[in-house]
């Protein structure tokens, strides 16, 4: 991938024998050949293709042998809800939620969906975007050149999985609420998540109250830059900053 360094030999050539950092475009220089394409192969893939590119006028029979400088630099850029944002170095793998972990993550503040936006690897095309959340990390497009994957926090074990890369930046959002009061169980503020309904609001504030009824319910919200009072029935969703107020059944 860009900014990898690699370990190129060829075996019995001394001065075909160097390092070499691939370029954000997948491109490597090579004596030779000029330049030769490198993203999206892995090293066995790779130094096949160079061995072939090689042999085509240059050496007979070349013998090639590509490795990974696993030690080189890394860097990700971590921002939101975390106790210093900044820039984080390292060198080897680190994991999502080990450089949260250095960076603070504030937890009762933090939001589940945590995005990665990542330069796009070379030889990969963009897909269509995706919406919602899994416990998986998903993919949404922002542009031709960036992936901006979403990992749930809630998720232990995919968090904990979840490798970062090189130049990945790191967007912890703040906690979204929502507030409800009217005849529920309990009034207050909840956390919203991207799924909820009225119905979830409710379930969440402890059920309805003795005469409590979803009939009558509206929302205070901002509507085309102004606040509204807006019906809801049941199955309606659920914005975040909405304040909910349920009614009262006359008998």
């Amino acid at each position: 991938m860009p900014q990898d360094l690699l370990k190129i030999t060829v075996v019995g050539e001394s001065d075909l024998t160097l390092q070499v950092r691939v370029g954000a475009d997948g491109m490597i220089p090579f004596p030779y050949i000029n330049r030769t394409m490198a993203g999206g192969l892995t090293p066995s893939q790779f130094q096949d293709k160079l061995a072939a590119e090689l042999a085509d006028g240059w050496i007979k029979r070349p013998v090639v042998r590509v490795e990974i400088d696993r030690n080189k630099v890394q860097s990700v850029i971590v921002r939101g809800v975390v106790r210093a944002p900044g820039r984080f170095q390292f060198t080897g793998g680190r994991t999502l939620l080990e450089v949260l972990a250095d960076a603070g993550l504030q937890m009762a503040q933090a939001g589940d969906a945590v995005t990665v936006t990542r330069v796009r690897q070379a030889g990969k095309t963009a897909g269509s975007p995706k919406t919602g959340r899994t416990s998986d990390a998903s993919s949404a497009w922002a542009d031709p050149d960036e992936e901006v994957l979403t990992v749930d926090l809630k998720d232990p074990v995919g968090a904990r999985a979840f490798q970062l890369q090189d130049g990945d930046i790191v967007t912890v959002p703040e906690i979204q609420t929502f507030y409800i009061t009217g005849d529920v169980s309990s009034q207050g503020n909840y956390v919203w998540r991207g799924d909820l309904t009225l119905a979830d609001a409710v379930m969440l504030a402890g059920g309805l109250a003795d005469r409590g009824t979803f009939r009558g319910a509206t929302v205070q919200r901002v509507v085309d830059g102004k606040q509204a009072v807006v019906k809801l029935s049941p199955s309606d969703a659920i914005r975040p900053d909405d304040r909910i107020t349920i009614g009262r059944r006359l008998f």
